[in-house]
């Protein structure tokens, strides 16, 4: 599971806002994680489709954070890879530690990252929208 969610001090500025705000605010952040999501099934590994239909968003915060979310029991190991073959991206350690030693008995599979590229992505254009969308509201 990753969690996105803007700062602490921007989230308390953003519940402060009007509510013409927060319904734009809360409309871009649903935008985002429909995106992110169906971005991460398109790129997730498909054998059985158990880990592609696993994927899912749960909205946070009011509407304004939401977390991305795959409910297959073996999305870490698809993500990371295992044994020799695990390859942490910078920044995603503390995400991966939680899955080390636990689960698969196979080794060495590679890597075949999802959730992270679209999360990747996808905040990257979530934070740009904000950026466009906050002057024209706070005209």
């Amino acid at each position: 599971m990753i969690k996105v969610n803007g700062v602490p001090t921007l989230s308390r500025y953003l519940l402060s806002l009007a509510p013409k705000i927060k319904a734009e605010l809360r409309q871009t952040t649903a935008d985002t994680a429909v995106a992110m999501r169906d971005d991460a099934r398109d790129r997730a590994p498909v054998e059985t489709g158990e880990l592609r239909s696993s994927i899912r968003f749960e909205l946070t915060n009011g509407g304004l954070g939401f977390f991305l979310i795959a409910d297959a029991d073996h999305w870490p190991y698809i993500e990371f890879g295992t044994g020799g073959s695990v390859d942490i991206p910078a920044g995603f350690g503390d995400l991966a530690a939680r899955f080390k030693g636990k689960g698969l008995k196979t080794v060495n599979l590679p890597a075949r990252p999802f959730l992270i590229p679209a999360y990747l992505v996808h905040r990257q254009r979530y934070l740009d929208e904000i950026k466009r969308l906050l002057p024209r509201i706070l005209r």
